[in-house]
């Protein structure tokens, strides 16, 4: 289907034949250079069509100049498929009421760039389109060409600034893109705070609603308000428009200067939640790095199941992305999120709007991580704490949802979800144990079981069915004193499930709990007494499963 500013094939053959009068003819050299000839039948200039390949397609475009002015927004685009080499489509969006010659300027590109502040990063002519982004907050639309200027002051920070190439004035200021259900958008601008990328964060919402998603949507939000959303067992779209790299985000205000937010943070917030199902990061160059330590690696928690991320690379580099792909942005962003609602796979919607847009596609200015075949409809995207495809989902359910479930090593061991700290940082220790004594042999149904010391996920069996009993123990004496490098740390994704019951003999375990108790952090954690009824306990049970094997 043809979206908002494209015209049929059949409408636009008619008019593009009426404009290959006014574009430059090609050399047979460069026509060899393609993979077919995209003249016959088609166009006369197939060397001014820039190539991508993307899946099973390959798309040419071609950006409309006059004379040496970019005609924003003007565009047109093939598809074709790569193994048949038949054309799939064309999309054009072009401007019928310019003339095709420019007028005189009267400002050169030496003499613009010398009137902008700062560090110059790059000068482009334009002819700005009604429709733009990026240059919206110059009103009216400017009919001239204009100087766009991109630079990095001081004070003022990064600057785009718009000159008129025949009146040598400046018009005002573009929208610069956001350098180094929930959207927001942080401050373009502080020392005051001001302005959002309203456009951008606004069609989130706008999208997110429509595929079914209630969704907050937030400008300049607090370090408590993302919290609470990041860490949440219902927000499953979270988009975010700031300036930013892949370790942090300036989110909010505070005093006047940006509030930042840090991938530890993240990781902190979400570690008792599920991961987040999908992120779109609209930092400059968010998505540049995925690994472990990055903004889209906490998002997934590490994970390429059932959570995806998507975003700007190098959006900010003049050179690249800013030159191409960023008056593109927010209609590459409307063309996935338009293929998201269509039920397209995240991967799949992802690849179209690069079709669709090639400009950014052609420099990885847009990036993916995570899961390929996601999809946000049909159903719509839920974050119970452990996901429905988990084996001991049923069980979370009975339990009532724990969050301690969903934690990387709590199937492990990892009862308290904390470390022993420095110098060892074990992830299965004294604490933990000190649960599983405080919840010895207590039921489902107890107002003081705490389902964190239930590791194994299930109950003794009969005639007692126990929650915290001698195999979540042994899970502990298993695991005991391991670090996280020694675990596998996937106790919430699907294909980890109720740990196999643990085969520890009589003799083995009273040696271990003798051991244990020699420890003086052990004793200053458990009572002395206590911990005697508890190893007496745990050695009459052993007794009894091995009489009753």
């Amino acid at each position: 289907m043809l979206r908002r500013n494209e015209i049929s094939l059949h409408k636009w053959i008619l008019i593009f034949l009426s404009l290959i009068g006014l574009i430059a003819s090609f050399s047979s050299k460069a026509e060899a250079n393609h993979r077919w000839n995209l003249s016959e039948g088609q166009v006369y200039n197939p060397s001014e069509f820039k190539e991508l390949e993307i899946g099973n397609r390959i798309v040419y475009w071609h950006q409309r100049m006059i004379g040496e002015s970019k005609v924003e927004k003007d565009r047109i685009v093939f598809q074709f498929d790569r193994e048949t080499q038949g054309l799939l489509d064309v999309k054009i969006h072009w401007r019928e009421d310019l003339v095709p010659v420019l007028p005189k300027l009267n400002l050169t590109q030496a003499e613009a760039e010398s009137m902008v502040e700062g560090t110059l990063l790059g000068s482009t002519l334009y002819i700005i389109s009604p429709e733009s982004d990026i240059f919206s907050p110059i009103k009216p639309t400017p009919e001239n060409p204009c100087w766009a200027l991109y630079s990095i002051d001081e004070t003022k920070g990064s600057l785009l600034t718009v000159i008129d190439a025949v009146e040598g004035t400046i018009l005002g200021y573009g929208i610069r893109p956001p350098h180094t259900g929930f959207s927001m958008s942080g401050p373009c601008e502080d020392n005051p705070c001001r302005d959002a990328w309203f456009e951008w964060y606004l069609n989130a919402r706008e999208r997110f609603e429509s595929m079914g998603y209630d969704t907050w949507w937030l400008q300049w939000p607090t370090e408590e308000e993302l919290r609470t959303h990041i860490g949440s067992d219902t927000v499953a779209m979270f988009y975010e428009v700031a300036h930013g790299d892949w370790v942090s985000f300036d989110s909010g205000c505070d005093g006047g200067l940006y509030e930042t937010t840090w991938v530890d943070e993240v990781e902190n917030w979400i570690a008792a939640y599920s991961k987040m199902p999908f992120t779109f990061l609209a930092s400059c160059d968010a998505m540049c790095y995925t690994g472990d330590g990055t903004l889209s690696h906490a998002f997934r928690k590490g994970s390429m199941e059932n959570t995806a991320t998507v975003g700007y690379c190098h959006m900010a580099d003049p050179q690249t992305c800013f030159a191409d792909c960023w008056e593109l942005a927010v209609d590459w962003q409307r063309a996935f999120f338009g293929y998201l609602e269509d039920g397209d796979a995240v991967k799949d919607a992802f690849d179209k709007a690069n079709l669709d847009y090639p400009e950014c596609g052609n420099n990885r200015c847009m990036r993916f991580a995570g899961d390929e075949n996601l999809r946000v409809v049909d159903p719509i995207l839920t974050r119970n704490c452990l996901p429905d495809c988990h084996p001991d989902y049923d069980e979370w359910v009975l339990m009532e949802r724990p969050d301690c479930w969903c934690t990387p090593y709590q199937c492990d061991g990892d009862a308290d979800v904390a470390t022993s700290g420095w110098p060892f940082y074990y992830r299965v220790y004294n604490g933990d144990l000190s649960l599983i004594v405080d919840n010895w042999e207590k039921k489902a149904g107890d107002p003081t079981l705490d389902p964190c010391a239930d590791v194994d996920h299930k109950d003794s069996g009969f005639p007692f069915y126990y929650r915290v009993y001698t195999n979540d123990l042994a899970i502990i004496n298993t695991n005991w004193q391991k670090t996280d490098a020694e675990l596998p740390g996937d106790c919430a994704e699907c294909g980890r499930g109720q740990q196999a019951s643990a085969s520890l003999s009589f003799d083995e375990m009273a040696r271990w709990l003798d051991d244990v108790w020699l420890d003086p952090e052990v004793r200053k954690l458990i009572e002395a007494d206590r911990w005697e009824r508890f190893v007496l306990s745990v050695l009459e049970g052993l007794q009894a499963q091995s009489a009753n094997p």
